[in-house]
């Protein structure tokens, strides 16, 4: 078996069953844990949007003072801390997925990974209007795929297992172009391609919300897969969850 095959040895955790999101018809605890970690996320991210407006951040490339930068640099952080406890929780600090998670996030639009200064000759300039709305914008996004996986199960190595599935499908898309397609019948397709890591979390987030039989049952499939060669572990299986998502209200 690959590395990627099990992710316990890569965690102080050993390998053990995924958490159900219900249990008698309650919330798991391991459930009302994320979402407790959820709502710090979207508070972080509420504390950042107000701070961009009251400072008017979002200026094509606007002037900033030193303390503008400071306390931006610090919202960032505190944004980037809330996340990375949410991706421990989804990813029940298994290795493998926390990585492909953080890797989506930053691929999206996490703070540290995308917000950057410009400078102009010795005066720091904030990047442009675009990218600092496009960041938060991203990183929401990012939440809300987050909550689907969740709200449907996709914890810990199922979460792994969406995750690269969707990620061969989009590779498999990209061969095509190559090896089938005649020159310049791809270009069309250019902005949606140049950046297939992002379209691979906006495509999972599609298949979520669609609750894609084939995802689901491809994941329970790996799943299968898996205990049969890990007799004493327990994966846990994806059901698609009718109840609706939780506020963070």
């Amino acid at each position: 078996m690959s590395c990627e095959s099990c992710t316990g040895c890569f965690s102080a955790s050993p390998c053990s069953s995924t958490p159900s999101i219900t249990k008698r018809g309650q919330i798991s605890k391991e459930y009302r844990q994320f979402l407790k970690l959820a709502k710090l996320c979207s508070l972080a991210l509420s504390h950042q949007h107000h701070f961009v407006l009251q400072n008017n951040i979002n200026t094509t490339h606007a002037e900033a003072s030193p303390a503008a930068l400071s306390i931006k640099a610090d919202i960032d952080r505190e944004l980037d801390h809330a996340f990375n406890n949410l991706i421990a929780s989804l990813s029940l600090q298994q290795f493998t997925t926390q990585n492909l998670l953080l890797q989506a996030y930053n691929h999206l639009g996490g703070p540290t990974s995308t917000i950057t200064t410009l400078t102009q000759g010795s005066k720091p300039l904030l990047s442009s209007e675009n990218t600092t709305a496009e960041t938060m914008r991203a990183t929401t996004e990012f939440l809300e795929m987050a909550r689907l996986l969740a709200h449907h199960g996709f914890f810990g190595r199922l979460c792994t297992w969406a995750i690269l599935t969707v990620e061969q499908s989009k590779k498999e898309q990209t061969n095509g172009f190559r090896k089938e397609d005649p020159p310049g019948a791809a270009d069309a397709t250019t902005a949606d391609t140049q950046d297939t890591k992002s379209c691979v979390e906006r495509e999972l987030r599609r298949l979520l919300e669609a609750r894609e039989e084939g995802l689901r049952q491809h994941v329970n499939d790996e799943a299968e897969m898996f205990e049969v060669f890990n007799p004493s572990v327990q994966c846990g299986r994806v059901n698609w969850n009718e109840d609706p998502i939780p506020s963070l209200l």
